[in-house]
Formats: C-alpha cells, sequence, structure tokens
C-alpha cells in the first residue's frame, strides 16, 4: 500500500465515516471499474479523502456490497456512488504519476520492469483518465504539474518548497476538486484546499526523510541530496509543521469525531516519530479503535468489557459512545 494517512482496519466496517469502510469502498469500486489488478495500487490518503468526501456529502445509504467483508463482493457499476467513482479514478491516475516517476528514476532492470507495469496497466490508466475528464478533473494542469516536477529535478540548490511545490499542488487541486464535485460549501471547499497542500507536502518531506539513504545509493533524485539550501532537520521540521498544520484543521473542522480522533492520532505519531526511528511512526496507531477513535492501550476494562460487558468501552473511551465492533479496539489484542 502506498500513502501516509494508514490506519488499522476494524472488524466491522459498517461506519461510512471509519477507515475500514472508506478502504474497502475505495479498493471494490476500484476492482470494478478499472480490473481486480488495479487494486494493487490502493493509496491510504485516497482513501482519507473518500472518508472527507463521504462525511461532506452526509451519503448514508451505500449498496449491500460496501457493507460485505468479502473482498470479491463487488457492486455493480450503477451502484458505485459519486465520492467512490472520483476516488477510485484519482487513485489509478496518481498510480500511473508514480509509475513515470520510478521509470525516470529507475535504471536497468527496475527501469524495464516499471515500463513494463506501464503496459500493463495502459487500458485501467486510459478508463481512469476519461472518468476524471468526465468529471471535470484539470487533468492537463496536472500534467503540466508533472512535468514542472521532473524539470525542477534537474536543478540544483532550489528551495525545499520549490521542489514540493508541483506536489503538493496536485494533492491541493485532488482535494479542492472533490469538493467542488460535491457542490460543498465555500468554507468546506476552503478546508479541503487546505487540507489537501498540507497533505502533499507532508507526503512529500516524509518520502525525503525515509528515503534519504536509498536514495543516495541509487543515485536518485533527493530534495536533502539536490540542495544545499535543504537539510535534513529542516525537512523533519517541516514534517512537524504540516503534522500541526493538519491536526489544527481537523480539531476545527465539522467532521465527525470518529474521523477527526483518528486521523489526529496518526497525525501524532507522524509528529512524535519524524525524527527519530521509522518504526515508531509506522506503529504509531497500532491501538486506536477505527470504529470511535478511542484507544485502549493499557486498559485492563477493554478486554473486561469487551468479553462480558457490552458498555465497557465507555470506562476507556469516554465520550465516544462505545464501539460498534466485535471487540474494544480493531488494534488493541482483544480478539474475542
Amino acid at each position: 500500500m502506498f500513502g501516509v494517512m494508514s490506519q488499522n482496519l476494524c472488524k466491522n466496517q459498517k461506519n461510512p465515516s471509519s477507515f475500514g469502510f472508506n478502504y474497502c469502498g475505495t479498493c471494490k469500486s476500484m476492482g470494478q471499474q478499472y480490473s481486480q489488478k488495479s487494486r494493487l495500487f490502493l493509496n491510504y490518503d485516497i482513501v482519507f479523502l473518500s472518508s472527507l468526501l463521504n462525511e461532506l456529502q452526509g451519503e448514508k445509504n451505500f449498496a449491500p456490497a460496501y457493507y460485505e467483508k468479502s473482498c470479491w463482493n463487488l457492486p455493480k457499476q450503477n451502484e458505485i456512488p459519486l465520492v467512490f467513482q472520483y476516488t477510485s479514478a484519482l487513485n489509478v491516475y496518481l498510480a500511473s504519476i508514480k509509475i513515470l516517476d520510478n521509470i525516470k528514476d529507475s535504471k536497468y532492470l527496475k527501469k524495464a520492469q516499471w515500463i513494463s507495469a506501464k503496459l500493463f496497466y495502459k487500458r485501467s490508466i486510459n478508463s481512469a483518465k476519461q472518468k476524471l475528464k468526465e468529471l471535470g478533473f484539470p487533468i492537463k494542469k496536472v500534467e503540466i504539474l508533472v512535468n514542472e516536477s521532473f524539470e525542477r529535478e534537474k536543478q540544483r540548490n532550489l528551495s525545499l518548497n520549490d521542489y514540493a511545490e508541483p506536489t503538493y499542488t496536485i494533492t491541493e487541486i485532488a482535494f479542492q476538486h472533490g469538493a467542488k464535485l460535491l457542490k460543498a460549501q465555500e468554507t468546506d471547499i476552503k478546508l479541503m484546499t487546505s487540507l489537501g497542500n498540507h497533505l502533499g507536502k507532508l507526503a512529500y518531506y516524509l518520502d525525503a526523510r525515509t528515503d534519504l539513504i536509498k536514495d543516495k545509493e541509487e543515485k536518485n533524485f533527493n530534495p536533502i541530496i539536490a540542495s544545499s539550501k535543504v537539510t535534513t532537520q529542516l525537512v523533519v521540521n517541516e514534517i512537524d509543521n504540516q503534522c500541526t498544520e493538519m491536526s489544527e484543521l481537523l480539531q476545527t473542522s465539522n467532521f465527525s469525531d470518529v474521523l477527526k480522533s483518528n486521523y489526529m492520532l496518526r497525525l501524532a505519531g507522524l509528529f512524535s516519530g519524524s525524527s527519530s526511528n521509522n518504526q515508531q511512526t509506522n506503529n504509531s496507531n497500532s491501538d486506536n479503535c477505527d470504529c470511535c477513535g478511542c484507544c485502549c492501550e493499557g486498559c485492563s476494562a477493554c478486554a473486561e468489557g469487551a468479553s462480558s460487558n457490552p458498555d465497557g468501552c465507555e470506562i476507556c473511551c469516554g465520550s465516544c459512545g462505545g464501539c460498534d465492533c466485535d471487540c474494544c479496539c480493531g488494534g488493541c489484542g482483544c480478539d474475542f
């Protein structure tokens, strides 16, 4: 999987505000519209976008296939709602940009493999681009930004923002267009634009930090290597800044507590782990519940409540109202 905004998958994925529901919903929509093979490119950040857009739209009634746990039970074409039409097409299209980037950076056998992947997914990619055009997405503008990014990578000693700008602008456009597609209120469009902007920056800076050693070894582009104006500490500081900005935007938004608490916990983990070990970052959200966003780490009442008292989660989760799960938390280990 790709992307920054990963979460645990809840055992009960029937809550449209949960990560699990939007993860499976985006993935199943991709499988139906762009072939099963396209599902390999599922992106956590697009799942995040699906979650935000579904809440903005307020859709509560989805086709039965979206509630089924089986990965092979797909919705029919005419059952795919607008949000998943958009995010599934966007996911495939952005994967094609990633393939182009890998072709540019790779050499010899790896380059040949990515060229083969481009050909293998050609039909899926073309279908996704056509769908995005139908939905009014500015493909030409994004392609200009992709080319601009490649050109800037050829230059030395630019600022970190100069290198990152084309990438985070694409993410900003993607989030903004999704809100406009739903005819959201102007305040919500502005919020989505800002979230896309900060997420694009966060993803770019995290890639620069975590890929530094590999990029040195493989002689790939990395802003820390390419510019004397970009230091590792600068990138780490910017990661923390973007996590803070996104957390504040979510905190003051009208999104559900379920969505906000889950993703704010993820951002807190990225913030605390950005300047240390990657493992801390990857495991930072291991104890949050995808249903209600609470954290059950170290709480013995969680296990007691899950096994004997249906209201036991109130002890751990406080105002979240309990969990609509098979157990208290999808990732806390109380597997009953």
